[in-house]
Order: C-alpha cells, then sequence, then structure tokens
C-alpha cells in the first residue's frame, strides 16, 4: 500500500485513468435492483409439486404478511386429504408439517421464493416469488384437490 493509499477514504478508490470509483454506490444500486430472474429449471422444479404450489397460493393469499407454518400446515393437510381443519388426524396433520419443514419450503427459500424462519416456524413471500406468477394456470390447485 503505498502513501497515496492511505489518505484516500476506504470507499472511494481511484481507476487506472485518475478518476474516483465510490464502492458505496454500486452497493446500494445492486440493493435496489430486482432479483436475478430465475432460471426455468428452477421454475418449474418449484411448481411440479402441487404442495409447493398450495404453499405459494396460500401465501400469497394471506393479508397478514407471515405465515405461521402450523396453520400453513393445516390448511395444506386439508386440501389433500379433502377434509375440514377440524376433521384432521394428528398423523395427517404431521406428515404434511414434517414434508413442508423438511423439504419444500427450505427449497423454494434456497429459490428466494419464500422466507422460511426455521427457528420462529415462519414464512413469507421472497422477492423471486412475483416470477412464477406467469407459470401458475389460473386453475387453483385448491379447486382440484
Amino acid at each position: 500500500m503505498t502513501s497515496s493509499d492511505m489518505d484516500v477514504p476506504e470507499t472511494e478508490r481511484t481507476d487506472d485513468e485518475g478518476e474516483v470509483e465510490n464502492e458505496g454506490e454500486s452497493v446500494e444500486s445492486e440493493q435496489s435492483a430486482e432479483p436475478e430472474p430465475l432460471p426455468l429449471d428452477i421454475v418449474f422444479e418449484i411448481l411440479k409439486n402441487k404442495r409447493r404450489r398450495l404453499v405459494l397460493r396460500y401465501v400469497r393469499r394471506e393479508e397478514n404478511e407471515t405465515v405461521d407454518l402450523g396453520e400453513l400446515a393445516e390448511h395444506v393437510a386439508a386440501l389433500e386429504n379433502d377434509k375440514s381443519v377440524a376433521a384432521l388426524t394428528s398423523g395427517e396433520r404431521k406428515r404434511v408439517y414434517v414434508g413442508l419443514y423438511q423439504c419444500h419450503l427450505p427449497k423454494m427459500d434456497d429459490a428466494d421464493i419464500v422466507e422460511f424462519d426455521r427457528n420462529r416456524g415462519t414464512i413469507k413471500l421472497g422477492e423471486s416469488a412475483d416470477q412464477l406468477d406467469e407459470y401458475l394456470d389460473s386453475q387453483s390447485d385448491e379447486e382440484t384437490v
């Protein structure tokens, strides 16, 4: 490091032509940019599973920004078993809860479709969730269960 580098603040450096580069601006513009488009194989991997489509529709429909994993699991289990939530057995609830917790929600979280907080058991839409809208069919899975 030269003595002239010590005088320049950490966020400003000069390029080879002597122009000042501000590192803070590039970080700020990256944060405000839209999420990078998801590859189609990721989109279709997420949407090929009916349970993940049900999750996406439920989380999107909720007025509350954050959804509780227990409530989500009950909703999905009721649809999959063609029962009311009150008529579900504990085994039916648990089977869906475990599948969501261990497989589906982490996969959706990795793709930034949802934000899954394992410790709190909460789910909310991720930044990339809107990218799936054009691929979801107009007939709801909830109507065909």
